[in-house]
C-alpha cells in the first residue's frame, strides 16, 4: 500500500461527493460506489482492532509429491489507540499546547463524531475558531520500537495568517509523538503518516491531539493506531 493510491482514491471521494465551498460534510455512506470502498478498504484495512491471524498457506504442499510451499505473510493489524466517540475536548487550563497558540479556542459546536461506512471520524470546523485539543486515555500500551499511524482527512485549506499544524502527544507532562506542518494555502487531502515510538506507553495513557490553523477548514481524524506486523 503506497499513501499515494490512498490519497488518489480519497481524493475521487472528495471530487465525487464533497463540497469544499459549503464546508460541509456529506454522509458518504449512502451516496459511495461499492468499489470505491472496497479499494479503499483493501489499502488501508480494517481500522477496528483485530486479532493477528498469523501467516496464511497458499499452496499447502505435500512431501510426497514434491511441491513446494508458499507462505504469505499477513496483513498489518491496525489496533486503535483511542476511539473517536471518546474525544473530550481541552479547556485552557487543561490543554497542555494553550501557551503555544493564539486565536479563538474552538468549543463544542466546532466539534462532530460523524459515523460514515468505513468508521467513526471526528470532525474539528474551524470557521469560527483557530486551534482546538482533544484528549481520551489509550485502549491499548504501546512498546519501545512500536509504529503509530496518523490518518486525517482535510478539505481545502484557505490562507489567513498562517500554517496549519497538528500534535499527538502521549502523557502526562505530553510528550509529542508525531507533529506536521502543512503550507496554506493548499486542495483537500489526505495526512497517512507512520511514526515510531521510542518508549513505553501503558494502556490508559493519557493522548493528546492538537491542531490550529487560522483559516476556514474541517480536519476529520480518521485513526489514530498502533500497527502490527507480523
Amino acid at each position: 500500500m503506497t499513501v499515494t493510491l490512498v490519497a488518489s482514491l480519497w481524493r475521487a471521494v472528495w471530487e465525487l461527493y464533497g463540497n469544499a465551498a459549503e464546508r460541509t460534510v456529506r454522509p458518504m455512506d449512502t451516496r459511495l460506489t461499492p468499489w470505491l470502498f472496497a479499494a479503499l478498504w483493501l489499502l488501508v484495512g480494517c481500522s477496528t482492532p483485530q486479532t493477528s491471524e498469523g501467516v496464511n498457506d497458499v499452496v499447502s504442499g505435500d512431501t510426497d509429491t514434491g511441491f513446494d510451499t508458499e507462505v504469505v505473510p499477513a496483513e498489518p493489524v491496525h489496533v486503535l489507540l483511542a476511539h473517536n466517540a471518546s474525544w473530550t475536548l481541552a479547556s485552557n487550563d487543561t490543554d497542555p499546547f494553550a501557551l503555544r497558540v493564539e486565536g479563538v479556542r474552538c468549543d463544542e459546536a466546532a466539534v462532530l463524531v460523524e459515523e460514515i461506512a468505513m468508521g467513526i471520524w471526528y470532525d474539528i470546523n474551524t470557521d469560527t475558531c483557530d486551534h482546538a485539543t482533544v484528549h481520551q486515555k489509550t485502549l491499548v500500551g504501546l512498546e519501545p520500537g512500536d509504529t503509530v499511524l496518523v490518518w486525517i482527512w482535510h478539505y481545502a485549506m484557505e490562507h489567513e495568517g498562517g500554517d496549519f499544524h497538528a500534535r499527538v502527544a502521549l502523557g502526562e507532562p505530553e510528550a509529542v509523538v508525531w507533529q506536521t506542518t502543512l503550507p496554506v494555502p493548499a486542495d483537500s487531502g489526505l495526512v497517512y503518516e507512520e511514526v515510531t515510538v521510542t518508549e513505553a506507553w501503558p494502556s490508559g495513557t493519557p493522548i493528546w491531539f492538537h491542531l490550529s490553523n487560522h483559516g476556514v477548514n474541517t480536519w476529520s481524524l480518521v485513526e489514530l493506531a498502533r500497527i502490527d506486523r507480523p
